[in-house]
């Protein structure tokens, strides 16, 4: 897995800024939250979230933001499926609502809390990156997603703001660029980070 120290170094250097002479580590720390963010809406992380019933407690706190499946375990083994809530009968099974996981009193009064645990499957977040030691909650295509994203938004920037591309030309030693050949650039790493955000989209189960 990788920390947001070495994401942040890839990419650096994927924008021709390894010495963040143009891009310092903090914006380029923006880039990559945000590209976090953005891959999260498309390629959501797959989780079971295990829960621990206690007694006349009917919401617990989850990671997940969507679920499709909940499950009651007895002893360590599948005991039964919990019923999700009709949208048009409340109060008929279990809901997920403010980040939380929401049982009806009477699923809690069925349950032993010394033998059951609770499996919730659905979808969450990644968890935005604050420290240099944070580990990345990404896999190998989510990783590339997050830099292709930052470097379309990157260029998307320069070509909006004539003076950070001078300072981007100066550094890069690429001085005879055009603002036409930027245009060609920012419309080529926009259709890669296109093409990966359709690689990476992925239907949630409901």
């Amino acid at each position: 897995m990788t920390t947001l120290a070495e994401l942040r170094t890839k990419v650096s250097r994927d924008l021709r800024d390894p010495l963040n002479s143009v891009f310092l580590p903090v914006y380029v720390d923006d880039l990559i939250n945000s590209g976090i963010e953005e891959i999260s809406r498309v390629y959501p992380r797959e989780v079971i979230d295990s829960i621990v019933p206690v007694v006349n407690q009917t919401a617990y706190p989850t990671e997940c933001t969507t679920a499709f499946r909940a499950e009651l375990w007895r002893d360590g083994k599948l005991y039964s499926t919990l019923t999700a809530q009709d949208s048009d009968i409340p109060g008929s099974g279990w809901d997920l609502w403010g980040g939380e996981f929401i049982l009806t009193d009477g699923s809690i009064r069925a349950m032993l809390p010394a033998r059951d645990s609770i499996r919730v499957w659905g979808y969450a977040d990644r968890a935005q990156l604050l420290a240099d030691a944070q580990v990345a909650e990404l896999d190998v295509p989510g990783e590339w997603g997050v830099r292709h994203y930052s470097r379309a938004t990157a260029f998307q920037l320069m070509q909006s703001d004539r003076a950070l591309f001078k300072q981007w030309q100066a550094m890069s030693q690429a001085t005879d660029l055009s603002p036409n050949q930027l245009t060609q650039m920012v419309g080529f790493f926009t259709s890669e980070w296109d093409r990966t955000r359709n690689y990476l989209r992925k239907l949630r189960r409901v």
